[in-house]
């Protein structure tokens, strides 16, 4: 089960066992970007990555993955500040997010960047 705060922080994310048992910290997002807890968060476990998106106070948004394999960490392309949710298509390897006034994607590599829908805005 993945969890915000299993270790009494809410700027941490982790997992553990469906009975309490095991708490594991997988990422700490006020280590890295200084905010508490992501926005939104979304798991692929076939593929074993897991990403999130923060919207600080001030300053831009955030996209990120982290391999849970490899323990690789990716900075996408950041949304505007308006951007709302994440998505994922598995079957393709594509992360989705909502801009406000678009839908846009990107591969679960950080290539591929496009505006699936809505206005178009050039890659950023």
């Amino acid at each position: 089960m993945l969890s915000t705060g299993p270790t009494g922080s809410p700027t941490r994310c982790g997992r553990v066992n469906l009975d309490g048992t095991n708490q594991v910290e997988v990422l700490n997002v006020g280590a890295l970007f200084g905010v508490s807890l992501p926005n939104d968060i979304a798991i692929d476990p076939v593929a074993g990555k897991l990403f999130w998106r923060t919207n600080p106070p001030t300053g831009a948004a955030t996209l990120a993955a982290l391999d849970l394999n490899t323990s690789q960490f990716t900075i996408f392309p950041a949304p505007d500040a308006s951007s709302r949710g994440i998505a994922l298509d598995p079957g393709r390897g594509k992360l989705y997010w909502n801009n406000g006034d678009s839908i846009r994607r990107i591969n679960y590599d950080g290539t591929g960047f496009e505006t699936v829908l809505g206005t178009w805005h050039p890659t950023p």
